[in-house]
C-alpha cells in the first residue's frame, strides 16, 4: 500500500489524540506538537523549491510572470521579468540550504545581483536597485527607494549566517552594497510615521555598524530606534495601524535585531518595541475565522493566508499549515531561520476568542496629524485617528474613523464564517473607473455592529496612489465613481432582502433601498441614505444601485457618476459629493426577517447645509459631522467631528507606558 507523507502524518497525529482538521485550509488548533528544527527545515525547503522551479541559469536570477495589471512604480507589463529582490533573497536560500553546488549557485546570483545596484555617489538613486533586471532606475514609473532597506537588510542577514564561508572577493562586494544601502537610508531619512522601513532601515544600519561597516552607524541606528519610539509614545500604536503585511514584517525586523545585534541599547528598544507590536497584533487578531480583524492602514491581501511565522511564534498552538503540507505550499524564509517568539500572557489571544467585545485604540494622534498636515489652521481642532473592531465568536467587524480609500486601506472590513479558506469578507471600496480612487474620504462612527459612515472627496490628493499620482491643478480624468460593498463570493444558500421582500443577489435595486443579508453565520444590513455628485457644466446623473460581479467577488455597487466617455474633472467645479451610509452586523439568532425589521426601526436624521453634512443614526445615536463639498486634506478632516450619544468619540491609547523612556 502507499502511503503519502501527509497521510503519513496526519495518521501520526491521529494516533497521539491531536486534533486536526484534514479539509481545505488549516488545521485546527489544539494540543499539538511543538515547534522543531523539522518544521524550520520544512519551511525552508518549501522556499526552495519555489525558487528553484523559477530560476534561469542564463541570467543567474529567478524569472517570475509579470501580468497585465496597473503597478505605480514599473512600466513593464505582460511579460517575464527578473526581479532584484527575489535574486538576493534566493541566494540566501541556496546559502542556508548548503551543499557545493547550491552554494555557487548562491555565490553566483548575489554576484549577479550586486551588479545592478546604483553605485554611484552623485546619483539621486544611489544604493538602490531597480525593481526588475529588464528596467532600469531611470526607466521605472517610479523608483522604489525601499530597495535599499530590504535588500540591505537580506545582505546583512547572509553576512550574519554565512560570511565565514563567503569568498573574500564578493565578501568585499557585499560590504560595499550594504554601505551604500545605509548611505541611501541616510540620504532618505523616512519620517517615523512610515513604520515598516524605519524598522526595517534601523536594522540595515545597526547591522551593518555590527559587521564592520564604517561610518557612525551605531549612534545613526542608535537614534533612529529612539526617534522611532518617541513617535509611538505620542499615540501609544503605531501609525501604519494594523497591517498584516507590515505588522508581521514588523515582527520580523524586531526579531531580526533580537537574533542579530548585540548592542544593548538598540536591543531594549527594539525588544519594547516588539512588545508594543505584539500587543498590537494580538488585540486584533480574530481567533474564530483565524484572521486580523480590520481596520488596516496597509493590506495587500484580505485573507491573510497561511502565515507560519505566527505558527512559529505560538510555537505550533495555533496550525495553519501541516508538517507535510509546508514544502508544496511554498514554506516561509523568516520562519526558518528566526527564533519568533510571542509574549507567553498573549498567546490565548490567538488560540480562542475569550468573549465578545469591542476593541478601541487611537492609532495616530491628534498633534501627529498637526504635525503631518499642511497648511493646517492652527487654531482648530482635529480629532485622532481611531479604529473600532467588534470581535464576537461569529465575526469581526472593523472601522476607522477617517481614512483614504488607497488599494491597500481597509477602512471598513468585516470576516466570518470561520477557519475555512478562502476566507469569507466583506470590504467597503471607491473606484474611478476601474481602480480603487487615492483622492475618496472616509469618516465614520462604530459602536459594536453599528457603523454610520460617509463617503467624501479631497481636493489635493492623488489618483491610484495617495503620493506617486498626485493629482495637479485639481483636474483628472474620469468616467465614472463608484462605492462598491465587496462579498468575498457569494454562497449558495444565503438569503438577501431588499426593503423586507426576498431578492437575489444580481441586477439594479433602488439606490436607497434596504439591503439585508443572512449568510447563514451572521446577518448584514446595509442601507444608502444620501448621495450626490454635483459638477458645475455637468449633465445631473441619478445614482445607480446594482448587484454585479467582479472577478469572482460580489459586489453591491452605488455608481454616483457615469459617462459615455472619459471627462475632465476640475475640483473647483465640484459641489456635494459623496454618500451616506449605515452599516449593521450582527450574529444573533433572530431571523433575517427580524433582522431586517429592527435595520428598518433604525432611527436616522441628516441635516446639510452649504458646505457640511451632519447625519445621526441608531441608539445608542452615532453621529457624523463632516464637510460634504470638496476640498483640501485639512479642511475635510478639520471639519470631522465623530461622536456617540453627542460625546466625541473615544480614543483610548493601547498602552499607556511608554517606551522611549
Amino acid at each position: 500500500m502507499n502511503v503519502s507523507r501527509r497521510s503519513l502524518v496526519q495518521g501520526m497525529v491521529a494516533a497521539s489524540g491531536l486534533s486536526v482538521w484534514c479539509g481545505k485550509g488549516s488545521w485546527a488548533f489544539g494540543d499539538s506538537q511543538p515547534w522543531t528544527d523539522a518544521w524550520s527545515r520544512a519551511s525552508l525547503q518549501g522556499v526552495l523549491a519555489s525558487y528553484d522551479r523559477n530560476y534561469d541559469p542564463a541570467e543567474k536570477m529567478i524569472g517570475a510572470k509579470r501580468g497585465p495589471e496597473y503597478n505605480y512604480q514599473s512600466n513593464l507589463r505582460s511579460m517575464t521579468v527578473h526581479p532584484t529582490r527575489d535574486a538576493l533573497e534566493y541566494g540566501l536560500v541556496l546559502l542556508e540550504a548548503g551543499g557545493e553546488d547550491r552554494t555557487k549557485r548562491a555565490f553566483a546570483v548575489i554576484d549577479r545581483t550586486l551588479s545592478l545596484q546604483d553605485s554611484n555617489p552623485k546619483s539621486k538613486w544611489f544604493g538602490l536597485w531597480p525593481y526588475y533586471m529588464e528596467e532600469p532606475l531611470d526607466k521605472m514609473a517610479a523608483v522604489d527607494f525601499n530597495w535599499a532597506d530590504f535588500n540591505g537588510s537580506t545582505l546583512a542577514i547572509a553576512m550574519f549566517r554565512h560570511g565565514a564561508r563567503i569568498p573574500d572577493d564578493l565578501k568585499a562586494r557585499m560590504m560595499t552594497a550594504l554601505e551604500h544601502c545605509c548611505e541611501s537610508i541616510k540620504r532618505r531619512n523616512v519620517s517615523v510615521y512610515y513604520t515598516n522601513i524605519i524598522a526595517q532601515g534601523s536594522f540595515v544600519v545597526l547591522a551593518a555598524a555590527q559587521l564592520g561597516v564604517g561610518g557612525g552607524w551605531l549612534e545613526f541606528g542608535r537614534d533612529r530606534l529612539h526617534r522611532w519610539a518617541v513617535a509611538v509614545d505620542q499615540s501609544g500604536s503605531f501609525a501604519e495601524y494594523n497591517s498584516p503585511a507590515y505588522t508581521s514584517f514588523l515582527l520580523e525586523i524586531m526579531t531580526r535585531i533580537a537574533n542579530y545585534v548585540h548592542d544593548p541599547m538598540a536591543r531594549v528598544l527594539a525588544d519594547k518595541l516588539e512588545r508594543r507590536a505584539w500587543e498590537h497584533f494580538s488585540a486584533h487578531w480574530h481567533a474564530p475565522t483565524m484572521q486580523l480583524a480590520g481596520p488596516m492602514s496597509r493590506c495587500y491581501n484580505d485573507d491573510i493566508g497561511l502565515p507560519l511565522w505566527l505558527q512559529k511564534s505560538l510555537n505550533n498552538r495555533v496550525q495553519f499549515q501541516s508538517l507535510a503540507e509546508i514544502p508544496e505550499k511554498g514554506g516561509n524564509l523568516a520562519a526558518a531561520i528566526l527564533d519568533y517568539h510571542c509574549p507567553d500572557d498573549l498567546v490565548e489571544r490567538f488560540v480562542e476568542l475569550k468573549s465578545s467585545h469591542t476593541h478601541r485604540e487611537m492609532f495616530i494622534s491628534a498633534d501627529i496629524l498637526l504635525d503631518t498636515l499642511s497648511p493646517w489652521p492652527k487654531d482648530a481642532p482635529i480629532e485622532p485617528v481611531v479604529g473600532t473592531t467588534m470581535l464576537t465568536p461569529k465575526l469581526a467587524l472593523g472601522s476607522a474613523n477617517r481614512s483614504d480609500f488607497w488599494v491597500q486601506r481597509r477602512p471598513l472590513l468585516a470576516y466570518w464564517g470561520g477557519r475555512a479558506k478562502p476566507a469569507q469578507w466583506m470590504q467597503l471600496r471607491v473606484i474611478k473607473d476601474d481602480y480603487d480612487f487615492s483622492s475618496a474620504l472616509f469618516h465614520s462612527v462604530q459602536q459594536a455592529g453599528d457603523v454610520l459612515g460617509v463617503v467624501g472627496f479631497r481636493s489635493d490628493g492623488g489618483d491610484k496612489h495617495p503620493l506617486i499620482d498626485r493629482i495637479k491643478d485639481g483636474a483628472f480624468a474620469m468616467q465614472s465613481m463608484k462605492v462598491e460593498w465587496h462579498f468575498a463570493e457569494w454562497k449558495n444558500g444565503w438569503k438577501l432582502l431588499v426593503d423586507g421582500k426576498p431578492s437575489e443577489a444580481s441586477g439594479k435595486v433602488a439606490p436607497k433601498a434596504r439591503i439585508s443579508v443572512d449568510t447563514g453565520v451572521c446577518r448584514i444590513g446595509c442601507q444608502v441614505r444620501w448621495t450626490a455628485f454635483d459638477v458645475a457644466g455637468w449633465e445631473r446623473f441619478e445614482p445607480v444601485m446594482e448587484w454585479t460581479e467582479d472577478g469572482g467577488e460580489r459586489v453591491l455597487r452605488l455608481t454616483l457618476y457615469q459617462s459615455a466617455e472619459k471627462k475632465t474633472m476640475h475640483w473647483s467645479n465640484a459641489g456635494a459629493a459623496g454618500c451616506a451610509f449605515t452599516l449593521r452586523m450582527s450574529d444573533g439568532v433572530e431571523s433575517l426577517a427580524e433582522f431586517d425589521k429592527r435595520l428598518a426601526a433604525t432611527a436616522f436624521s441628516m441635516e446639510t447645509d452649504a458646505d457640511y453634512i451632519t447625519a445621526r443614526a441608531g441608539k445608542p445615536e452615532l453621529g457624523v459631522r463632516v464637510r460634504h463639498t470638496v476640498g483640501t486634506y485639512a479642511v475635510m478632516e478639520e471639519s470631522f467631528h465623530g461622536t456617540i450619544d453627542a460625546k466625541i468619540l473615544p480614543a483610548p491609547r493601547l498602552n499607556e507606558a511608554k517606551i522611549a523612556s
